[in-house]
């Protein structure tokens, strides 16, 4: 935001406070969090009057807001972003990706959360493979991160379950209530 008259102007970076107030010099807090720019514009103006003749202020939004990582990261949840954030820079934000289960080729990227928000694929595998950053798109306020399991992951958690009823069956030599088998006879198991 920068404030002037005819003599002087003045510039700086402020930010809005979570009860959307501005501190500024000379009028202190400035509750601005529900207005649009024009209306917090004429509010800030009619406040410097009192100490400036004519002021002139213009006010540029610097929408830092938050982004969502989720899926096969460190640290999943909500996080505030910065200007010039790549998709693989907010992942590191969120400790990294799993190494083991992450799927770094079908990285799905949301952006909007209404019925005309896009959603694309973005292959961050060949980044790291190849130094190729074309998927390595920056982010914006709102999107949503999702780094989806491997298949080889979802294998594994399927191996496991399976895995605890193949050794119960092989630790009683039969699956429960199995009829014995008899030499020569086909085995069929019928639930």
């Amino acid at each position: 935001m920068t404030y002037s008259d005819k003599d002087a102007k003045i510039g700086a970076l402020y930010k809005v406070s979570s009860k959307g107030e501005i501190f500024l010099p000379l009028i202190n807090a400035v509750k601005v969090g529900q207005l649009n720019r024009q209306q917090a514009r004429a509010l800030i103006s009619q406040k410097l009057q009192q100490y400036i003749r004519q002021p002139n202020v213009d006010i540029t939004v610097n929408a830092a807001g938050r982004i969502m990582i989720l899926g096969e990261v460190n640290l999943p949840g909500l996080y505030n972003m910065q200007p010039n954030l790549t998709v693989m820079e907010a992942i590191l934000k969120a400790g990294s990706y799993d190494k083991d289960n992450a799927n770094l080729k079908s990285v799905i990227l949301i952006r909007g959360a209404d019925k005309s928000s896009v959603v694309k694929r973005l292959n961050l595998h060949k980044m790291i493979t190849r130094a190729d950053r074309s998927d390595d798109v920056f982010v914006k306020p709102g999107d949503l991160i999702y780094i989806p399991k491997t298949l080889i992951a979802d294998l594994t958690k399927f191996k496991d379950e399976v895995y605890k009823w193949v050794s119960l069956y092989y630790s009683y030599g039969r699956l429960p209530a199995s009829p014995p088998v008899q030499p020569g006879q086909p085995v069929l198991y019928d639930r």
